[in-house]
């Protein structure tokens, strides 16, 4: 509010997924609609990726640039290379790593509680769920329960994408957010 915005429409990628889930729960007048792109919202039912990719998530050598070959599949090469371009600019920094290695640790860690999957039925908000149907980093299982434990949630999954589904298939998502925001 102190923003100006009144009820906007809030994406949340990854871990921003969860973060949006827990706003709007936690606050559920204070957005309008919900995007929630490859996201986890914990319980049963949620899906770790493979051990292979939790160790390469957790390594002391991961970084944005290590991560483009798993976050966007080999059909989406220029995709990569945009994002990467946009990585390469940053000067290395001490605080990436630990960043990326605490977050996996977080993600894991909210598949093992059900803290937020428990109020995923309360939110009243149009929901709009999305994944790459390659996703290695947050499995496509966990859209598929979202969408389903959530009343008003439309789930849209992007074939042959993966973790970078929405820059993958940008002009697509755009159109979709676009009709999903009226």
């Amino acid at each position: 509010q102190s923003l100006g915005l009144h009820r906007p429409t809030v994406l949340g990628w990854g871990l921003g997924g969860a973060v949006a889930i827990l706003l709007a729960e936690r606050h559920p007048g204070s957005i309008g609609a919900l995007v929630l792109a490859d996201a986890v919202a914990g319980g049963r039912r949620s899906a770790l990726p493979a051990a292979a990719m939790l160790h390469r998530l957790g390594s002391v050598w991961v970084t944005p640039t290590s991560l483009a070959g798993v976050m966007f599949s080999p059909l989406h090469h220029l995709e990569q290379a945009y994002w990467l371009h946009t990585f390469a600019v940053l000067p290395p920094d001490p605080v990436t790593h630990p960043a990326i290695a605490a977050e996996a640790r977080l993600v894991a860690g909210l598949v093992a509680t059900r803290s937020l999957v428990r109020g995923l039925g309360t939110i009243s908000v149009p929901v709009l769920v999305v994944d790459g149907s390659a996703d290695r980093i947050v499995p496509p299982a966990n859209s598929a329960s979202i969408a389903a434990a959530i009343p008003s949630a439309r789930q849209i999954e992007y074939r042959g994408a993966d973790f970078g589904a929405i820059f993958e298939e940008k002009a697509s998502f755009v159109t979709t957010l676009e009709q999903f925001t009226g």
